[in-house]
């Protein structure tokens, strides 16, 4: 009866020269992203997409913590600014959202701000009301 004979796959200098150029190329994109100033643009993204994702979960404080990290690290982000804006006047806190719609103005996005304007106001009249001024308008 014959054995049968697995060969074990050679471990040479190949496989080795892969992980060095791997290692290099990763060392030299984090290089040029710190050179040009953009990794704090991308690392804002990130947490940008983080935020959109705990919004689905309706934690509003834990996105305005996001968003608040976001605006420090790219404080011209505008959606940034715009989502922060929303998430305040869904945890009711309404005088920061007054500051984000300031903050549009600024980077001169007046139609983010305009459209924070229209929910804070729509808001303020559910609060006083107690209900939806729109929830009778059809589609």
């Amino acid at each position: 009866m014959q054995e049968a004979y697995i060969k074990k796959p050679a471990r040479g200098k190949k496989s080795w020269i892969v992980w060095v150029i791997i290692f290099i190329v990763t060392l030299a994109i984090g290089i040029v992203l710190l050179a040009t100033g953009q990794f704090k643009n991308f690392w804002a993204e990130v947490l940008y997409k983080q935020a959109d994702r705990t919004r689905q979960t309706e934690n509003f404080e834990r996105v305005i913590e996001i968003l608040d990290k976001v605006t420090a690290l790219n404080p011209e982000h505008a959606l940034a600014h715009y989502d922060l804006g929303v998430a305040c006047i869904d945890a009711g806190k309404k005088d920061r959202a007054v500051r984000q719609i300031a903050v549009l103005h600024k980077l001169k996005r007046s139609d983010l701000a305009g459209q924070l304007e229209k929910l804070l106001i729509q808001s303020k009249y559910r609060i006083i009301r107690g209900t939806d001024p729109f929830a009778d308008i059809s589609p």
